[in-house]
């Protein structure tokens, strides 16, 4: 522990950082929430343990969650917009579910576009360490979701197009 500092839940972690003040250095704690849905600080996972990205990127796709705990009426306020980006997601997982006898991977549009998700959710799985910072860097996977929800649905039509051409 650091000079008196108390261990004060399970479900925090006390690092000890030093606070220089003249001449004497002084470990001060800094808490870390190790669980917390919507903490103002993230545990952002580490790059030698993927598995241990798993839980941030679920944090930042899907959090702040509304009603769950008292994080303050900022969070709380921004909280309500997650049910939209949860829509969002559940159509265009039914769109790949939808056409899933497409071959969308042979389109390089498609493909690229999965590559550049898995990109920034990963990325933002190890960087993001707040919960603010996280929620508007959410925002970019936008584009490219509606995308994808469009080009989905677009190349099925082709596909059926042309199986409606060479079957007349």
């Amino acid at each position: 522990m650091c000079d008196g500092a108390k261990r004060l839940s399970v479900n925090f972690n006390v690092i000890c950082q030093p606070v220089e003040t003249t001449g004497h250095e002084i470990r001060s704690p800094i808490l870390f929430s190790q669980s917390a849905l919507n903490g103002h600080i993230l545990k952002p996972g580490k790059i030698d343990n993927p598995i241990s990205m798993i839980w941030p990127a679920f944090v930042f796709l899907a959090g702040p969650f509304p009603f769950i705990g008292n994080p303050g009426i900022a969070v709380g306020i921004s909280s309500l917009e997650s049910p939209l980006w949860w829509m969002l997601y559940a159509l265009v997982i039914f769109q790949f579910y939808r056409f899933r006898k497409v071959k969308f991977l042979r389109d390089p549009a498609i493909l690229f576009t999965l590559i550049f998700l898995a990109g920034e959710i990963a990325f933002s799985s190890l960087v993001e360490v707040n919960l603010g910072t996280s929620f508007r860097h959410r925002s970019i996977l936008l584009i490219p979701l509606v995308f994808l929800y469009v080009r989905l649905a677009q190349r099925a039509s082709e596909i059926k197009g042309d199986a409606d051409r060479s079957g007349s």
